[in-house]
């Protein structure tokens, strides 16, 4: 696994700026006159994560158009403050974060953010299909702000913090794994933005969207599930679950294959997996037939079980 750890300071607003562009996108940095500059970046990188907890003066950052246009980036950020105040604006809406809240935002939209003297954020930049694929659709052209108040959304703020104070320690699988979990809980905070809704309103749709995911990945074991399984699972007919499946853009077989595929990858990509069997792996992802595992593995990852297994236990923590 690819864990690179790098803590960078910056005395003067150049190296900022740069520290700055590299880690998330261009912007234009303003900083408030007569005062001493100081910055520290420190970057987690994992795989195509990147945490990054940044201690700042006053400052402003704006990313415009042309820098979006030139960019090209399909990236969010979920943020938080671990001191200071954060005031973010996106797509006309303005929020402000503070400690105990989160934060996200969209790379690919401009941006104004701005706060006050000092302030230490901690950021996580994730590729934006990492989260379309865990709801039923993310706009391009909206921002989610959210304050942490109770249920998932505190877990997610609390697991994002204490995955942060961790990430050296454990080991970088699973460092990567946390981070997987981190973006479904994520996602479900979205999704549970609103409660007891008729279920054809988008936000229940998309909430029963999501429920049903997560169960389908609770129950990757039982070669029985199917469609019929998950929606007397979730409360739902049949044919209402295609149909909420559908406006995601994916059917509900192909998800179900997916995320096998997904467990199968994780489990052969443990260090140390020669001990396991091809087909116990393929069994603890579903798979009656070992060889059917293996071909839809290789169609969707380009090595076979055996091939990802080695290069697995070839790698170096």
């Amino acid at each position: 696994m690819k864990r690179e750890v790098h803590l960078r300071s910056a005395t003067d607003k150049n190296t900022y700026r740069d520290l700055i562009s590299s880690v998330f996108a261009s912007y234009d940095l303003r900083f408030s006159p007569n005062r001493q500059f100081s910055a520290e970046v420190k970057c987690v990188d994992i795989r195509d994560f990147k945490f990054a907890r940044v201690h700042a003066n006053n400052q402003l950052g704006v990313r415009q158009h042309r820098q979006v246009e030139k960019d090209q980036k399909d990236e969010l950020v979920l943020f938080t403050s671990l001191s200071g105040t954060i005031h973010l604006t996106q797509n006309n809406r303005e929020v402000t974060v503070r400690p105990g809240e989160l934060g996200l935002y969209d790379l690919g939209s401009p941006s104004i953010w701005k706060h006050g003297d000092p302030t230490a954020v901690l950021n996580l930049v994730l590729p934006g299909e990492v989260l379309r694929r865990r709801l039923s659709g993310v706009s391009r052209t909206t921002s989610f702000p959210y304050v942490v108040s109770s249920g998932v959304s505190r877990l997610s703020h609390g697991f994002f913090v204490g995955l942060w104070n961790e990430v050296e320690a454990i080991s970088s699988f699973d460092a990567e794994l946390c981070t997987g979990y981190l973006a479904d809980l994520l996602a479900l905070s979205i999704e549970r933005g609103e409660k007891s809704l008729p279920l054809n309103r988008p936000s229940a749709r998309r909430a029963l969207y999501h429920r049903s995911i997560a169960f389908i990945r609770s129950h990757l074991e039982d070669p029985d599930l199917d469609p019929q399984g998950i929606a007397e699972a979730v409360g739902i007919s049949v044919r209402y679950l295609h149909q909420i499946f559908e406006e995601a853009g994916q059917s509900v077989c192909a998800c179900l294959r997916d995320a096998r595929l997904e467990r199968g990858h994780a489990e052969l990509s443990r260090p140390r997996t020669l001990a396991y069997p091809i087909s116990e792996i393929a069994r603890r992802s579903g798979f009656r037939n070992p060889s059917h595992f293996a071909t839809a593995f290789k169609r969707r990852y380009g090595l076979s079980p055996r091939e990802q297994q080695n290069l697995a236990n070839s790698r170096e923590d």
